[in-house]
């Protein structure tokens, strides 16, 4: 899928922050929210070594 991105650079700085600040589901993190934030394992790593054949 290829993106147009002549609306995104025909933007300012601050109406790309407008619009991104707007955008219902894609809202800052709060410090407490990141505090809260578990590390998500590396899929890649965890499929290499599951299905990788042992030598």
């Amino acid at each position: 899928m290829t993106h147009d991105w002549t609306r995104f650079d025909a933007m300012t700085e601050a109406e790309r922050h407008a619009a991104a600040v707007s955008d219902p589901d894609a809202q800052p993190l709060a410090p407490e929210d990141m505090t809260r934030m578990t590390r998500t394992p590396q899929a890649r790593i965890i499929r290499r070594a599951a299905f990788e054949p042992e030598n």
